[in-house]
């Protein structure tokens, strides 16, 4: 995977909480965090699009999880 680089600038208590972070050893660095956060909002939009995708048609959580079994046997 390819990993381009950006330039962003955050409020000072943001940066202070990855930093943290990084010093606490949850994450390697500061690059690390601010992927795993991004991906973390990705899937949580991700989540909620789908979410409000099923109720405007019908389906429900049971629904969900039905297909989402069948999915995972190969059904």
């Amino acid at each position: 995977m390819k990993l381009r680089t950006i330039q962003a600038r955050i409020p000072e208590n943001l940066y202070n909480n990855i930093e943290e972070m990084v010093e606490e050893g949850l994450y390697a660095t500061t690059s690390e965090a601010l992927r795993d956060a991004l991906r973390r909002t990705f899937a949580e939009q991700n989540r909620e699009f789908l979410r409000n995708l099923a109720k405007k048609h019908g389906v429900t959580k049971e629904d969900m999880l039905k297909e989402w079994e069948k999915i995972r046997h190969g059904k």
